[in-house]
């Protein structure tokens, strides 16, 4: 590691914080800072730098509506240090992208045993989207998630070999395996470091800081799909398809909203640069209700209603009923529709495709609500007419 933060501002007010770094002889180092106007250090010994500050503001979001996460707002400042001259900007993004790569890159060594399984799922000359599909879905269903991170593990991904004979890891090994088993049916992928806090990371602060990793996986010149929606576009004109394969609830092509609009890290050698996570365009990403219902003369109101779930808004829902009894969906739904009405009863629910991603999550159900309209006297335009 090359760089080190230090996060100085909080949820509570903070009395005082230090922070100091000491080189060794002829290194150089650089200070980026995030959300927060930047201080020079003292030099309190040849190489040895320190930087103070005293009663820093709170980060209080009490009470405030659709807040951003306290991470996206807290000052931090982050320092690089190294013993040749440091680049800025675009040129240490690169730097960083290209450490990760080599620290990385042992660990997607594929095994003739993860190409067989990878061939298994989909034949090298088959079509991308099919591939990829295929993969992807293995990656979501057969590994599961569980987080070990000893050491360097907290940055360094475990070897795809491993990840696959153990059937889990977390989120870099996932992608890890992903990478390993593209490969093995022609397909390139790389990994790209985010954070699930949009804003945390910025542009202007290059850094390997953040807490998720996911896939950027190369798109062929000239081809083209409309389920493969979450592309971004690189500076070497190479086209990624941006696919996080930790979460098992959204489907190849697409981008949990937590990531949507947020910025990451390529991951490509030299290339390596900070990229702009795709914001999906609203028709891809919906939700459809319809009801039907008749409104006896006691004023009771029956009916039947469908909700259509399009997409990576269901996410959260399809997790929801992949985890859940036929008692907690219940609770689940006459919670719902209690904000509507005191007094109902619930029908029959069914629920279809909560784990087929391919296809829209749908619920239907059925209501009653007695009671659910009453006179309130007589009518004018009646007695009028």
């Amino acid at each position: 590691m090359s760089e080190e933060t230090w996060g100085f501002q909080n949820p509570i007010p903070t009395v005082r914080s230090v922070f100091e770094l000491d080189l060794p002889a002829g290194w150089s180092h650089l200070a980026v800072w995030f959300k927060y106007d930047p201080i020079q250090p003292t030099e309190i010994a040849p190489g040895h730098f320190r930087w103070e500050m005293t009663n820093i503001p709170e980060i209080d979001l009490t009470d405030v509506p659709l807040a951003p996460s306290e991470r996206a707002l807290a000052g931090r400042m982050v320092v690089h240090y190294s013993a040749q001259p440091l680049p800025e900007g675009d040129a240490l993004w690169a730097k960083i992208g290209n450490w990760y790569q080599d620290l990385a890159a042992p660990s997607s060594e594929g095994t003739s045993e993860i190409a067989a399984e990878s061939r298994s799922l989909a034949a090298p000359d088959a079509d991308f989207t099919q591939r990829v599909q295929k993969v992807a879905t293995f990656l979501q269903e057969e590994i599961r998630y569980v987080a070990i991170e000893i050491g360097m593990g907290g940055v360094k991904p475990h070897p795809a070999t491993d990840v696959f004979r153990n059937r889990y890891g977390d989120c870099k090994d996932k992608a890890t395996l992903l990478i390993a088993m593209l490969d093995a049916v022609g397909i390139r992928a790389t990994w790209v470091l985010v954070d699930t806090h949009r804003g945390f990371i910025d542009p202007k602060v290059p850094s390997v800081d953040g807490n998720h990793a996911i896939a950027a996986i190369e798109i062929p010149k000239g081809y083209d799909n409309p389920l493969l929606k979450a592309m971004v576009t690189a500076r070497t004109g190479k086209r990624y398809l941006t696919f996080d394969p930790t979460n098992p609830y959204v489907s190849i092509g697409l981008l949990p909203s937590y990531l949507q609009g947020g910025y990451g890290i390529l991951v490509a050698g030299n290339d390596s640069e900070v990229i702009e996570l795709p914001v999906l365009q609203p028709g891809s990403d919906s939700t459809m209700l319809t009801a039907k219902f008749e409104l006896d003369t006691d004023g009771t109101l029956k009916g039947s209603v469908t909700v259509t779930h399009n997409d990576a808004s269901a996410s959260r829902l399809r997790e929801f009923y992949a985890t859940n009894g036929e008692k907690e969906r219940r609770a689940h739904l006459e919670e719902s529709l209690g904000h509507d009405s005191s007094s109902f009863t619930v029908g029959s629910e069914t629920v279809q495709h909560v784990r087929d991603l391919d296809q829209q999550l749908s619920l239907q159900y059925e209501v009653t609500a007695s009671s659910y309209a009453k006179v309130a006297g007589r009518c004018s335009w009646c007695v009028l007419g």
